[in-house]
């Protein structure tokens, strides 16, 4: 089989890690072989051992890869609609039914936090977790009111962030129940209260 170029790897790299991303939140890490994620990408096992070596690099390379993607379309929202507008929209469509719905393409945090409190506190994987979560929060904290303390600024970041994945977590534990929706209606009324107060 011929080489493939330095470009054709990397992007070759890429689509597996999106692909990964993709059912790692879809249908959770233990659920999700690499033999699913290669197939999806439309790549032989082999292309796996060469890019990444082990399913926790994998693991470890689409949990930054989700975040990053959230975090990207965050930020460009704010930059674009301004903090007062970004979080009413951002937070509106994170509390959404299509995003409860649409686990693969939703948020790192509320499709893999059950999976990651499972792995080793030291693991990579969990690190890039923790990493995403940090940089998840510090951007929250730019859409809250400027009048707030860093430290204050920080605590509502995370309550805030913490409101919007726990209600998508539950939400999504409970499709198919009036409480789903239900639990979505309470956060988003919860999270105007902890910005504006």
């Amino acid at each position: 089989m011929p080489r493939v170029s330095r470009d054709q790897a990397e992007a070759n790299r890429l689509r597996v890690t999106r692909t990964a991303a993709k059912l790692y939140r879809a249908s959770g890490l233990e659920r999700t072989s690499v033999a699913d994620i290669m197939e999806s990408a439309d790549m032989t096992i082999g292309a796996f051992h060469r890019q990444f070596g082990s399913k926790e690099a994998l693991a470890t390379e689409a949990c930054r890869h989700a975040f990053a993607e959230i975090c990207l379309h965050w930020q460009q929202r704010i930059h674009r609609d301004g903090a007062t507008q970004a979080f009413a929209r951002l937070t509106a469509d994170y509390l959404s039914t299509r995003h409860r719905d649409g686990s693969g393409e939703g948020c790192a945090a509320a499709a893999l936090a059950g999976d990651i409190a499972h792995q080793p506190a030291h693991s990579p994987l969990r690190k890039a977790f923790i990493a995403g979560v940090q940089h998840f929060a510090a951007i929250m904290g730019e859409i809250l009111p400027a009048a707030l303390s860093p430290k204050k600024r920080r605590r509502r970041a995370l309550a805030v962030y913490a409101t919007l994945v726990g209600a998508v977590t539950i939400a999504r534990a409970t499709k198919g129940d009036a409480i789903s929706e239900e639990v979505l209606e309470a956060a988003t009324d919860a999270v105007k209260l902890l910005r504006d107060n």
